[in-house]
């Protein structure tokens, strides 16, 4: 099967960059085919084994104005969605972390260009004061527990 992940980001020190690239393993090691959009800039790990051995593009950041509009409106941002998705023709397209930060129009892209489309929710900010369940390099749950 060939799997697109859409996440905000892969880095090595953040929560939702752990959950992407324990993904991205389980699915290579099944023998999927992975490609992986990040909706930001890449960040210091750029360069690390990681990226040499995964199939990574970064879309990049939006100013304010722009990022308002792109959620509704075509923008060269969702046509390079477009194009990268229409030319990989995933079976799967999975966003991982999906929250209001994803471009409602690029969810259409995804239902129009793979036969099925996955929104994971990131619903740690129900019980995480920071949104992350993840401190000193460990899984936290101390506000839930508390």
């Amino acid at each position: 099967m060939k799997i697109l992940l859409v996440c905000e980001s892969v880095y090595l020190y953040a929560s939702g960059g752990k959950v992407v690239r324990y993904l991205s393993e389980i699915l290579s090691n099944n023998g999927n085919i992975v490609k992986i959009i990040v909706l930001c800039d890449s960040r210091e790990d750029h360069g690390d084994d990681f990226h040499k051995n995964n199939d990574i593009v970064y879309l990049g950041r939006m100013g304010r104005i722009y990022s308002k509009i792109k959620h509704i409106f075509p923008t060269s941002y969702s046509k390079s969605f477009s194009k990268i998705i229409s030319d990989f023709s995933p079976d799967i397209t999975h966003f991982a972390s999906y929250s209001f930060s994803k471009p409602a129009i690029i969810i259409d892209i995804a239902i129009n260009n793979s036969k099925k489309v996955v929104l994971q929710p990131w619903i740690y900010n129900f019980f995480c004061y920071q949104g992350y369940a993840f401190r000193n390099n460990q899984p936290c749950d101390i506000c839930a527990t508390n």
